[in-house]
């Protein structure tokens, strides 16, 4: 991670013990997360886990939410930025599966990136860099923020499935498909013809290489008709 001021939150009287600072208040919630989950963050238990007072986050930090939305900011930060020499279209390409990989890695913090409004400035870099990917596609600025959006709510939604059911038992695609099967033929003919693929949607990568290339062929022809 990269150095940050130890400068406390504004408005707070008390000063830090010693051995304390911003970076290591975010050091320890990270190794917190990445252990137990975005879900086990509090201010207490990460205290706990620098084995400080349990208020001295707080000298940092003014609440949970601005903790959490730092350490977001730095699972923003892993996603590799090097792209290739090559047609927009695969850099396109390399830096969404970057984002994708990188949701996979932290599926705990998915739910938090959804509901916390990415400002810091590890999320603005990799907006930055991704929306000039696609401005060098040929997309016009409002196409440039939808594809930016599209594709990001595309990751979203796909590592939240992914995250839960690659690594789950098969019995739970069997399950499924077979309470599809139970269907009505007569109103459900095409759900029960393809109640196989239902039931295993998002447990390989295949579905995922399906929706990226069609969602980059469609902003490939957008960017053709501007």
């Amino acid at each position: 991670m990269e150095q940050s001021s130890d400068e406390p939150v504004a408005g707070r009287k008390r000063g830090p013990r010693a051995g304390t600072s911003r970076e290591a208040i975010i050091e320890g919630a990270w190794a917190l997360a990445m252990r137990e989950g975005f879900e086990a963050l509090t201010m207490r238990a990460v205290a706990s886990e620098l084995g400080i007072g349990a208020m001295t986050p707080y000298t940092y930090f003014r609440a949970r939410e601005e903790l959490i939305a730092a350490l977001l900011d730095e699972v923003l930060g892993t996603i590799p930025l090097e792209l290739p020499e090559a047609a927009w279209a695969v850099r396109l390409e390399a830096l969404v599966r970057a984002h994708h990989d990188a949701l996979l890695r932290f599926p705990s913090a998915i739910p938090h990136l959804l509901s916390t409004p990415m400002t810091g400035p590890k999320a603005a870099v990799f907006a930055e860099v991704l929306m000039q990917v696609l401005h060098d596609g040929g997309l016009v600025a409002e196409d440039v923020v939808g594809g930016f959006f599209a594709l990001a709510g595309m990751n979203y939604g796909f590592a939240s499935f992914e995250s839960r059911r690659m690594n789950a038992p098969p019995e739970g695609a069997a399950q499924t498909r077979a309470t599809l099967l139970t269907l009505p033929p007569e109103q459900f003919p095409l759900t029960i013809e393809v109640a196989t693929q239902l039931a295993n949607f998002a447990r390989t990568g295949a579905d995922y290489d399906f929706a990226l290339s069609s969602m980059i062929a469609g902003l490939s022809a957008r960017a053709t008709s501007n």
